[in-house]
């Protein structure tokens, strides 16, 4: 049952990162326009450099160049590039596999408030990946996913009978603040 969950949640995260491939080409911008962009040091390009690469939309897939993109971007704090390259890590594509790397970089995308790592991250101590398994802690990161709307997060917590709907008070009180 846990490697079942397990490859759910590895096949899940890839869609995900597949379906962020079309971000590369958004706007009618052109892969040199936005390797122009990421070369100046613009992290959003950076990492959209990154997924071409990663997917190989556009240019040949190139897991060298992805890290390398995703790694700049990252280290410029951007969560999109930590969760990527986190990723990376995740699978052992074009670096070692190791949890404890990607724990550290979902942690770091999840702190900055990126609903996709705040999932995986939960994902990593309910399933005791690079770290002791925690139901606590796991539930604790799959809330603050859920509670920005992430779709994987709220089911993952209905199937656990954790999740309850958003009180009309709190999403008039999030429709203020906006």
């Amino acid at each position: 049952m846990k490697k079942l969950l397990l490859m759910l949640f590895l096949m899940s995260a890839l869609l995900i990162a597949m379906g962020s491939s079309a971000v590369a080409f958004k706007n009618n911008m052109s892969l040199d326009e936005i390797q122009k962009m990421a070369e100046q040091g613009d992290p959003s390009a950076q990492v959209r450099l990154g997924v071409a690469y990663s997917t190989g939309t556009g240019v040949d897939a190139d897991l060298t160049k992805a890290l390398e993109w995703y790694q700049k971007a990252a280290d410029q704090g951007s969560p999109q590039g930590q969760w990527n390259l986190a990723w990376l890590y995740v699978k052992g594509k074009g670096v070692e596999e190791s949890y404890d790397k990607a724990l550290e970089l979902f942690q770091k995308a999840a702190d900055q408030g990126l609903a996709a790592a705040q999932y995986d991250l939960g994902m990593m101590h309910f399933y005791g990946m690079g770290v002791a398994r925690s139901r606590s802690n796991a539930l604790k990161w799959f809330h603050k996913s859920a509670d920005q709307g992430y779709q994987q997060a709220i089911g993952f917590l209905r199937e656990q009978g954790e999740y309850t709907e958003p009180s009309a008070e709190k999403s008039e009180a999030s429709e203020k603040a906006e």
